[in-house]
């Protein structure tokens, strides 16, 4: 019986997507310090060895762009609004029961003044 150890099985290859979110930091550093698309394109094809159409490189670049700020901008709305529960109420707020078009009623717990009785 042979036994096969974890260690001795290679991972599986990761994508072009995967190698590309990978390098994405260094991508935007190399943009920062004044290199081209072309150029970072054409590291990543001839001294990385990624098999990758340049068209392809794009759009891949601006998914991964996409998906990173639409992550941060999540994060910083999250921080911005209360945690409102039904606890952090007073609880003299009356609860409110039904649904959009059928009416509200209000559950007052305490005695209503009428300004006209």
């Amino acid at each position: 019986m042979t036994t096969i150890l974890l260690a001795d099985v290679a991972p599986p290859p990761k994508s072009k997507a995967a190698q590309l979110a990978e390098l994405l930091p260094a991508i935007e550093a190399a943009l920062e310090a004044g290199h081209t698309h072309t150029s970072i394109f054409d590291y990543l094809e001839n001294k990385l060895g990624l098999d990758l159409t340049y068209r392809y490189y794009q759009i891949t670049l601006h998914r991964l762009r996409k998906r990173r700020d639409a992550a941060h901008s999540k994060k910083q709305a999250k921080a911005r609004s209360p945690n409102i529960s039904k606890a952090s109420l007073p609880s003299s707020a009356p609860a409110v029961s039904g649904s959009p078009g059928q009416g509200f009623t209000y559950d007052l717990k305490a005695p209503v003044d009428d300004f006209f009785s």
